[in-house]
């Protein structure tokens, strides 16, 4: 049997360093040692420096199995989103690892599709892993409750981040979804545009419904009047926006300006509309939401409203650990990330 390891001058294995080797080395007591390597809150900057240091020059090389034996934690965290294909939810991903990992976590990254049966299954396999807590963005406004509650009820923190659920006891990290559409609406009826159509998203999906609301919101404060085929209802996928754009081409009198649910769906209401001749923004002012680096680099940039998804990934992140190092509120915490309005050349007259 070959056995490897490390051999002091003398030949024989040397002694693996403990934490009590490095508590008795800095003179603290074994919980500040133990919670210094463990990057928790409370301890001081330099007291931490000073453990780091011994800990590297003893070679201490952490029992990670045996620590979270104790502490009954893993050190992992689980990220439930839609689809890590959309442009979106990298960047919001990003953000949240950079925090997640920086304090020692390791992530499960789970995709529902906007499923809520698959919601559920990867839910099911993050608390049978054990994970000291969940990101999740709900798959569905009318059935993702039962699975938050069931987080919930197995005492794991959850943070809800990008969409909510109305009515659950849980944290949320948002986007100002609604302040966004109703800024842009605004802006286009304050540009003179008559026929604003809105190319919604499902509205069992929570930043939809928000958008949705901006939308018919800007109209009335603006005593427009919304009719049926001002709202085409259509996914979130740049096919979703192929297939709205065909049925507007079908319509006797195109929109002169169509404000679409995220920039996938504008893009491709824009490569259809341009394959059919029809010039932006002469023609159609075309504006979308989310503001990925794609809708920027069209021949004709998009006009659109920026959402900070890795300044979303970091609030959750941050507001997740929180809830890990121990804190108590009487209520849910709420957070919102701002977003703003960008002007690009697909809508004309941006002053």
């Amino acid at each position: 049997m070959l056995v490897l390891g490390y051999s002091g001058e003398n030949g024989f294995m040397k002694k693996r360093s403990s934490i009590k080797d490095i508590a008795r080395d800095c003179e603290l007591s074994v919980m500040t040692v133990s919670r210094a390597l463990r990057n928790a809150y409370g301890i001081h900057p330099k007291t931490r420096e000073r453990i780091l240091e011994s800990a590297k020059r003893l070679e201490y090389i952490p029992n990670r199995l045996a620590t979270n034996l104790v502490l009954r934690k893993t050190d992992t965290v689980g990220i439930v989103v839609p689809d890590i294909a959309r442009s979106f939810f990298p960047a919001l991903f990003r953000g949240l690892e950079m925090v997640l990992n920086e304090r020692g976590y390791h992530l499960f990254l789970c995709c529902s599709y906007d499923q809520v049966v698959k919601e559920q299954e990867q839910v099911m396999a993050l608390l049978e892993r054990r994970v000291d807590g969940i990101i999740l963005a709900p798959a569905s406004i009318s059935q993702s409750k039962g699975t938050i509650d069931c987080i919930l009820s197995q005492g794991c923190p959850v943070v809800l981040v990008d969409r909510l659920v109305p009515g659950v006891q849980a944290d949320t990290v948002t986007a100002t979804d609604f302040e966004g559409a109703y800024e842009m609406v605004t802006h286009l009826i304050k540009q003179k545009y008559q026929n604003i159509v809105h190319v919604a998203g499902s509205q069992d999906i929570w930043t939809a419904s928000e958008r949705l609301r901006g939308y018919t919101e800007a109209m009335r404060a603006a005593k427009r009047e919304i009719h049926p085929e001002h709202i085409v209802q259509t996914g979130f996928t740049f096919e979703d926006g192929e297939n709205a754009a065909k049925m507007l081409l079908a319509r006797k009198k195109m929109p002169d300006a169509i404000f679409c649910v995220n920039d996938p769906v504008a893009i491709g209401v824009y490569k259809t509309l341009r394959d059919n001749g029809i010039v932006i923004p002469d023609q159609v002012a075309l504006t979308g939401f989310s503001a990925i680096a794609e809708g920027e680099l069209l021949e004709v940039p998009l006009t659109t409203v920026r959402q900070d998804a890795q300044a979303l990934g970091t609030e959750a992140a941050n507001l997740l650990l929180a809830r890990l190092n121990g804190l108590k509120t009487e209520m849910p915490v709420a957070k919102q990330v701002p977003t703003e309005l960008v002007l690009r050349a697909s809508t004309r007259n941006n002053k």
